[in-house]
């Protein structure tokens, strides 16, 4: 009696359980791990994605299964497959699933500063007036994009359009003769443009005519010299 409720039980067991869908459990074979190097900076983040392949073929998605362990905390964290950098250096993840395991590497290195970038260039005064003779300087400031400037005034290249009117050097500009002229100025690829005008100085006016004397007295035969001064409208006589 024992033995039939034995043999029924098993009978049972096995309407429930085919031999076809037991012989079809299948053996975890390999755990993969993508990316399987890891290049961050501190404060960034990377997921991995870890799957493990059976004996079946088939693959499973264990990302949020697995177990993860780092060889320093001080390097980065990770929590469900998430990566947190925190300073630089070199560190292993070891990845397990189903009794497969693997690693990882990890560097964290410093984030190089980029260069910056010329923005702008200024040149101040942007016009000039001269006379013939008069010099003026110029002065030529670069920006950057890390808002930092530069006096390019020495190291530019300058170039005046019209050599006759004015010429230009480190910045000074030496009026000639009467013109107009422009001065391109070159720096770090960005230029800036001048206009010069030089013109003619306007000659003094007469402005008052001066005597030394006021009035003069003379007797037949008499002589007297007088002096006369004219005084113009630049002070000059």
């Amino acid at each position: 009696m024992r033995n039939l409720s034995i043999i029924v039980l098993i009978a049972f067991l096995f309407s429930l359980f085919p031999v076809s869908a037991v012989a079809a459990i299948s053996d975890p074979v390999s755990i993969n791990v993508t990316p399987d190097t890891v290049n961050l900076h501190p404060g960034e983040q990377e997921q991995l994605k870890a799957t493990v392949e059976f004996s079946d073929g088939s693959v499973r998605d264990v990302t949020y299964d697995a177990m993860y362990g780092v060889t320093s905390r001080s390097v980065a964290s990770i929590d469900k497959g998430k990566i947190t950098a925190k300073s630089p250096g070199n560190m292993q993840i070891l990845v397990r699933a189903y009794g497969k395991s693997t690693k990882i590497s990890v560097e964290v290195t410093e984030e190089q500063s980029k260069p910056a970038e010329p923005v702008d260039l200024t040149v101040t005064p942007d016009t000039l007036n001269l006379k013939p003779g008069e010099n003026a300087r110029v002065e030529a400031i670069l920006s950057f994009s890390d808002d930092t400037t530069k006096d390019v005034t020495r190291n530019a290249v300058w170039a005046v359009s019209n050599s006759g009117v004015a010429s230009v050097s480190n910045g000074t500009v030496t009026a000639k003769s009467a013109g107009l002229t422009d001065i391109l100025i070159r720096s770090y690829g960005k230029t800036a443009r001048i206009k010069v005008e030089v013109t003619e100085p306007t000659p003094p006016e007469p402005k008052e005519l001066i005597l030394n004397t006021k009035s003069v007295t003379l007797t037949p035969g008499e002589t007297q010299t007088v002096n006369a001064v004219i005084e113009f409208s630049d002070g000059s006589e």
